[in-house]
């Protein structure tokens, strides 16, 4: 019989009835003590052959930052499963694949919002959970899950929750039932034991007779509560040694009469670590004064050194005062008892520790797991100081990698405030006030790092005069950061650039803050002064973010009317002073062909996309994939290769992985529904735009939702079904009006006026053209002129105003120069026009040029 055995049955029940194909989540939960862990032990391995254990985190003994775990676990599952990486990798192409290889082996650049997308890594990691799991039965296991109930575990339910067809079994645990979890989650509550199940531990653990078994569970249950690990506590403090003093004698009722054990934690906490070895007690006193959970590889590297044999390590791991826990492949140890190790804390000095201390401390320095381990203060405590500061950089360099900011900043004021009491060779105070600053800043604490990068630079020898104006622009910085503009006004003019021996990043940055600082005062003529200084600086800084910043600052100011060249020429010297895998020189030359498009340029757009695309391929961000893909898209529409444009945007639909939100998703189907609209497929463009409307009602998007309709109202004005067509349409342009959205509106005019003209209402047509036309010499956006234009045409092609259509043909043909589309249309209706005024030859001859544009 098995401990829980009535629960096991339920978990089992539910496990065979699971269907295949569907997700199903188990939440165990129950009293602290209760053996929930244990009890999920049993049930992962009575499966382990049937089903794929993925992976199991506890979320309250390891710290679960959103950010930073998530790709820790992505990574895990990488290196767990390489052969189903390797045929989940072969469902991409050759540039998708590289950027998810990246990903899975930490190599992607750092998360940053201009350049990255930082919710990749836990989309990847639920596409290839979805993958593992449909190739065989699979199980993740949540231990503690939302305990804590932070944002970042909200954030991961909320992963889980949108992957709920997501094929695997969950199983989650805790102390109280599951409020917070899906509703399909199936509560599994762990009762206290029952007489016969303690009697049945009992017999187990202590390895005695079954008459003693008895005898010790009819004086026990009801003072334990029928509490798995009270029992187990209880046995250790009080029947083991009963046991081992009576010897072969069997246990009595007198003999048991002598044990007082009372209802109190205290007093049973007490008799229990009464019986411990010494050797014992010194591990448990410096265990429970760590905050992380410690590394069994390192521990068992100083246990025979104090005096613990491994059959005695085990019995505290049987005993439950210590456990084993795994993250990421790698076991660490805990005091699993909240009570017991407050008491421990309470009850034991330093001193009783000192010599587990001192026997890791080989191991520790030589640390380099995944998941920091606190002790620096411990061993400054026993006075062992060159370890204690060796192990508190390391260990503000981990906390500060994952995420711990707090924690990281404590280490590093513990190394600023003993450093200078005890200098260490290998560990300079400069570099780790540098580093101090830096986090400091980081975390918006500005004025706090000022003072760092100020104490920094005090103590920087003259002759390393390259890193005191490196410290100087830092102190800059913070202090912009600050909106102390004069001060660092200051300091960026008297002390950087009077001197021309600054190296070439810290000048680039000076001119960079100095010319923000002219943006805030409203000097943009000052400002571009600055910038432009800072341009020749770019390719010996070889800094991405920096030039990122400089571009950003620049863009707006080089975007107005006659500075266009000069955008160019800047756009192009910044692109030569970086490497193309630089994430930040990518989203330059993104933005950079953005603009051309949105100017209309599609000449240099092309060009520019596939120098793109073809220097990157091997460098390139999630963003900069499918952001490149849908541009190229775009781009190949205008020059009427509605062919290419659609195998592009096909190529996003497929993989959904690289689809960063719900704006760009419905951007992918509109364009691919506007595609299939321009091949004639107007099936297959209803289906797009129907998923795209579905998408934007669903998720409360009222503008795309208005967007979209515009698209299927002319679809239907296409195919003659008008009720429907002007019903569409006029819900948009009703909502356009009264929101002022000109970008929905002018459109929305454009088509209700085709409506009209279709039921011959002239007048009717005239009035929206009127309106559009009003509302283009506000927007004054080239592609809604040059759609204008053609609805006009219609116009006076309706009213057999023939001369009139000529004249507006040509001026349309004119500024539609470099965009095929518009180019073929012109030309096309030029040769109607012409056959409408009697001139073959010329209509021949138009309708040829529009026929060769066609097919070039």
């Amino acid at each position: 019989m098995r401990l829980h055995h009535r629960e096991l049955q339920q978990v089992e029940e539910l496990i065979h009835s699971w269907q295949p194909g569907t997700r199903l989540w188990i939440h165990v939960y129950g009293e602290s003590g209760s053996g929930k862990s244990a009890f999920i032990d049993d049930i992962v391995q009575q499966f382990s052959t049937s089903h794929l254990l993925l992976f199991r985190y506890h979320f309250r003994v390891f710290p679960f930052r959103y950010s930073y775990t998530v790709p820790q676990l992505l990574q895990y599952l990488g290196s767990k499963f390489p052969q189903p990486l390797a045929e989940f990798l072969n469902g991409y192409p050759a540039d998708l694949r590289q950027i998810i290889s990246r990903t899975l082996q930490g190599d992607s650049p750092a998360p940053n919002p201009t350049t990255a997308d930082p919710h990749f890594p836990a989309r990847l990691m639920a596409h290839f959970l979805d993958f593992l799991s449909r190739r065989h039965p699979a199980v993740l296991v949540l231990e503690h899950f939302l305990s804590q109930n932070t944002p970042d575990e909200q954030r991961f339910l909320e992963l889980l929750d949108k992957a709920d067809a997501l094929p695997l079994i969950i199983i989650s645990s805790g102390n109280e039932p599951p409020t917070r979890l899906p509703a399909d989650a199936h509560p599994i509550r762990l009762s206290r034991l029952s007489v016969q199940e303690t009697e049945q531990l009992v017999a187990r653990y202590l390895g005695t007779s079954p008459l003693n078994a008895r005898l010790i569970t009819n004086h026990l249950h009801i003072k334990s509560g029928g509490n798995r690990r009270t029992i187990l506590f209880l046995l250790e403090a009080y029947y083991r040694p009963l046991l081992e003093e009576l010897g072969e004698t069997p246990i009595g009722g007198p003999s048991l009469r002598r044990l007082r054990i009372g209802s109190d934690p205290e007093q049973l906490f007490h008799q229990l670590f009464r019986q411990l070895p010494e050797a014992v007690q010194g591990l448990l006193a410096f265990l429970c004064r760590l905050e992380n959970p410690f590394p069994v590889k390192q521990l068992q590297s100083a246990l025979k050194k104090v005096g613990i044999s491994p059959s005695t390590y085990r019995g505290l791991l049987k005993a439950d005062m210590l456990r084993e826990v795994t993250c990421f492949d790698q076991t660490y140890v805990i005091i699993p008892s909240g009570e017991w190790k407050a008491y421990l804390r309470r009850h034991t000095s330093q001193e009783l520790g000192e010599h587990v201390l001192r026997a890791l401390a080989p191991a520790l320095r030589r640390y380099q797991g995944p998941l920091p381990v606190e002790t620096s203060g411990l061993y400054f405590q026993i006075e062992e100081v060159d370890t204690a500061l060796a192990l508190a950089h390391a260990e503000a360099q981990m906390l500060r990698r994952n995420g711990d900011f707090r924690r990281a900043l404590d280490r590093y004021g513990f190394l600023r405030r003993n450093l200078p009491r005890h200098p260490q060779k290998r560990l300079s105070l400069t570099g780790v006030l540098g580093e101090m600053g830096a986090l400091q800043q980081q975390m918006g604490l500005y004025e706090n790092a000022f003072e760092s990068f100020r104490e920094q630079r005090e103590r920087i020898p003259p002759r390393r005069r390259s890193h005191w104006l490196r410290a100087t622009a830092r102190m800059a910085e913070a202090l912009c950061l600050s909106d102390a503009f004069s001060e660092a006004r200051y300091l960026l003019v008297q002390d950087l650039q009077t001197k021309g021996t600054a190296p070439p990043e810290v000048r680039l940055l000076a001119h960079i803050l100095l010319g923000e600082m002219e943006q805030n005062f409203g000097h943009p003529d000052y400002a571009l002064r600055h910038f432009r200084k800072a341009i020749p600086l770019v390719p010996r800084a070889q800094n991405g973010f920096l030039t990122w910043r400089l571009y950003t600052a620049m863009k707006d100011l080089y975007r107005q009317p006659g500075d266009e060249r000069r955008y160019r020429e800047t756009v192009s010297r910044m692109l030569e002073g970086l490497p193309p895998k630089d994430a930040f020189r990518q989203q330059i030359h993104l933005d950079f062909i953005k603009y051309c498009v949105q100017q209309g340029d599609f000449s240099t757009a092309l060009p520019e996309l596939i120098t793109l695309m073809r220097s990157s391929r091997n460098h390139m961000t999630p963003l900069t994939a499918v952001q490149s893909r849908l541009l190229l898209a775009e781009v190949y529409g205008y020059f009427g290769k509605w062919h290419l444009s659609r195998s592009r945007l096909q190529e996003v639909l497929r993989y959904p992985l690289f689809i960063p939100n719900l704006r760009v998703h419905l951007q992918v189907l509109v364009g691919a529904g506007v595609v299939e609209k321009e091949l004639g497929r107007y099936g297959a463009a209803l289906e797009y735009l129907q998923e795209a409307h579905r998408l934007a009602l669903l998720h409360g998007r009222r503008r795309e939702a208005y967007e979209v309709q515009l698209h299927l109202g002319h679809i239907y004005l296409l195919v003659h079904s008008l009720p429907r067509a002007r019903e569409l349409l006029i819900q948009s342009y009703q909502w356009a009006r009264e929101h002022a959205e000109e970008e929905v509106l002018i459109p929305a005019a454009l088509f209700l006026s085709a409506y009209e003209l279709q039921q011959e209402r002239p007048e009717s047509a005239r009035e929206y053209l009127r309106e559009a036309k009003e509302h283009l010499q506000v927007s004054n956006r080239r592609l809604d002129r040059l759609n204008y234009y053609y609805y006009l045409i219609q116009y006076h092609l309706a009213e057999e105003n023939y001369p009139k259509a000529g004249q507006l043909v040509q001026t349309w043909e004119e500024e539609s120069r470099g965009i095929a589309k518009f180019e073929m249309l012109a030309k096309w209706l030029s040769g109607k026009i012409a056959m409408h005024l009697g001139h073959i030859d010329e209509a021949r001859g138009r309708l040829e040029e529009a026929l060769h544009l066609c097919r070039r």
